[in-house]
C-alpha cells in the first residue's frame, strides 16, 4: 500500500494514512538514520492534520522502532535493526552471522580461569570441582555496541585457550584452528528482559530498555556440551532470523 497524499474522506483513518506515508519516506531515505524529523507543528502544517493525529502516528512509528524521541533534541530516525542468522548458524565468525557490509569489532571485558558455578556445571555437565575459562566481551557493529556476552569453556578441554586473542580472532575459529574443536549442534533460547546496570554500562542503553537474552549451549559430535554462553542483545538494534525447511527434525 503506497500513499502519496492523505485523503480525509478515505476509508482509513488519517493517522494510519500518515503512518504509511511516513514509513514509505523513511524506507526511501527521505530522512536517513540519525536525521531529525520535522517537528509536530511542521508535520501538522505539511499534511494539514491535527496534533492528535501527528502524535498518534509518531507513537506508532516509535513503537515500530522506526524513530526515537529524545527529550530536548527532538524526533530522530532510528538506526536499522541488525539481522543476525543466530538460530541457523552453529559456528562462524561474529561478522559472518550478519548480512550487509557493516564494520564489526570485539572488546574483551574480562577473561580468566574460575571454578564453575552451579549453573555452568549443570549446563556443561561437569563435576563439582571443575574449572572453566570465562570470557566476557562486547560485540560492536559500526562503532555501536550491539550485545555483550559471557562464554564458558571447560578448562581441561583446552587450557591454552585462555591465552588467545579474542579481539582479533573469532572464538569458534580459535577452537577449530588451534584445538580441533568443532561444534556439531547447538541449543539456543531467547528470552526478553529489561536492561539492568551492566547493560547500561556495557551497551549505553537506558535502565529498563528492552533487551533479549540468548542462552546458547554448543555440543561436540558425541553430543557432549563444550561451550555455554549468555548473550545480552539490545532490543532496539537486533532481530533474529530462523530458517525452517521440510527436512529439519522437529521436537
Amino acid at each position: 500500500m503506497v500513499i502519496e497524499a492523505l485523503n480525509p474522506n478515505g476509508p482509513a483513518p488519517l493517522y494510519h494514512q500518515l503512518f504509511i506515508l511516513l514509513q514509505e519516506q523513511l524506507k526511501n531515505e527521505v530522512w536517513k538514520p540519525g536525521d531529525k524529523l520535522p517537528t509536530e507543528d511542521e508535520l501538522c502544517s505539511e499534511f494539514n492534520v491535527s496534533r492528535t493525529t501527528v502524535r498518534h502516528t509518531l507513537a506508532r512509528l516509535e513503537q515500530a522502532g522506526a524513530i526515537e524521541r529524545r527529550p530536548g533534541i527532538g524526533t530522530l530516525v532510528a538506526k536499522p535493526k541488525i539481522k543476525e542468522l543466530l538460530l541457523t548458524n552453529v559456528t562462524g565468525s561474529f561478522a559472518g552471522r550478519y548480512s550487509g557490509n557493516a564494520r564489526y569489532g570485539t572488546k574483551v571485558i574480562e577473561k580468566g580461569i574460575k571454578k564453575a558455578s552451579k549453573e555452568v556445571t549443570e549446563k556443561l555437565d561437569l563435576n563439582g570441582n571443575a574449572q572453566v575459562i570465562e570470557i566476557s566481551r562486547i560485540r560492536i557493529v559500526d562503532n555501536d555496541p550491539l550485545f555483550w556476552s559471557t562464554a564458558y569453556v571447560p578448562y581441561d578441554l583446552c587450557p591454552e585457550f585462555i591465552h588467545k586473542d579474542f579481539e582479533a580472532h573469532s572464538f569458534f575459529e580459535i577452537l577449530k584452528d588451534d584445538f580441533a574443536i568443532v561444534p556439531s549442534s547447538a541449543v539456543r533460547t531467547i528470552e526478553a528482559y529489561t536492561a539492568n546496570h551492566l547493560d547500561v554500562e556495557y551497551l549505553g542503553v537506558k535502565l529498563g530498555a528492552p533487551m533479549n537474552l540468548v542462552e546458547s549451549i554448543s555440543f561436540l559430535q558425541d553430543q557432549n556440551p563444550f561451550e555455554y554462553s549468555l548473550n545480552h542483545y539490545r532490543g532496539d538494534r537486533s532481530r533474529f532470523e530462523v530458517l525452517i525447511s521440510p527436512g529439519m527434525n522437529h521436537r
